[in-house]
């Protein structure tokens, strides 16, 4: 079970910031990391080195803390009249308030028939959903080539990897993967597929990889460049704020 961070705040000026301290076992120094994808501040100490000492480290360097946190790119709700791509193509969100629960794809727009409070979670849901049927029907495809079943497929909050494939042959994958463009989902699901020939990077790994899908090189540029934006959308973290 992973330790919760701890909360600290940083005053600068008339106000303060919110971060998160952690220990590292494994860490030699003091360090400040800004994370783009969560939009948080984290202060990494060694095992040996005091909070206090943690603290004041911070505190000396506030106003990196305030740049990088002004630099974050707000969060993207999933409210009404928000855009979302499903697939790669965007989606306007909709908005019944009802107490009946739906969600339904109308050409380019979604349509949430629920409580507003509920929205975001219904949303989220039918998400999931949709896309743990085509992601499943895909892997099927993918692994039927390489003579390999596996054995459980989910969808979870990833937020530093787009799936991942056990020794045991379950295979997961992050929610948001179903707002890449098809070649990108596409990539995805037989990377991890290519895991279950080979739990590894090696070369037959890639080899795996290219034979069950040839576009890994636009993949893999078009994830690196679009990384941060996808997090945006109903991004999961304690926010970094201002008196908070």
């Amino acid at each position: 079970m992973k330790t919760p961070l701890e909360i600290l705040y940083i005053p600068y000026r008339e106000t303060e910031y919110k971060i998160f301290l952690k220990t590292n076992n494994l860490a030699k120094r003091l360090i400040l990391k800004a994370d783009p994808v969560t939009a948080q501040i984290i202060l990494v100490k060694p095992q040996r080195t005091s909070k206090k000492k943690a603290i004041e480290f911070a505190i000396k360097n506030s106003k990196w803390i305030e740049n990088e946190i002004k630099s974050f790119k707000p969060k993207i709700d999933f409210i009404a009249g928000s855009l979302i791509p499903i697939l790669g193509e965007p989606c306007e969100l909709t908005h019944i308030e009802s107490k009946l629960n739906n969600v339904s794809k109308e050409g380019p727009k979604i349509i949430i028939t629920c409580k507003k409070e509920d929205m975001p979670e219904k949303l989220r849901n039918w998400i999931k959903q949709e896309a743990k049927e085509i992601i499943t029907n895909v892997a099927k495809t993918y692994s039927d080539k390489v003579s390999k079943k596996f054995r459980r497929l989910s969808i979870k909050e990833m937020n530093y990897r787009w799936g991942s494939c056990s020794k045991e042959g379950n295979l997961n994958f992050s929610w948001r993967i179903f707002m890449t463009p098809r070649r990108v989902f596409d990539y995805i699901i037989a990377h991890e597929v290519a895991h279950l020939v080979e739990l590894n990077h090696s070369m037959r790994f890639w080899k795996t990889v290219d034979l069950l899908n040839n576009d890994r090189l636009f993949a893999t540029k078009w994830l690196k460049e679009n990384n941060e934006q996808l997090h945006r959308y109903d991004r999961k973290n304690i926010e970094n704020s201002i008196n908070d």
